[in-house]
């Protein structure tokens, strides 16, 4: 079964991320996640402008859920 647009991006977001992280973001190419998510250098392009664009992606999902679990620890506070 073909995976939605949504559960496509969130994989070529999750597996670039292990990417990053264990190669570094200058070293770590729009190749190098093609060949890890197993999908063609167009269908990255589809989802992603270029690498720039996935990290700036990735950076912002990250401030989302920092600012989202920070939001919820002031919450619990008297």
């Amino acid at each position: 079964m073909a995976k939605t647009y949504d559960e496509r991006h969130a994989e070529i977001m999750d597996i670039s991320l292990r990417l990053f992280i264990q190669y570094g973001l200058k070293y770590t190419t729009v190749n190098d996640i093609v060949k890890a998510v197993n999908i063609a250098k167009g269908t990255f392009y589809h989802y992603f402008q270029s690498k720039e664009d996935l990290i700036l992606e990735l950076r912002a999902k990250y401030i989302r859920s920092y600012l989202s679990l920070t939001n919820d620890y002031m919450g619990q506070c008297k």
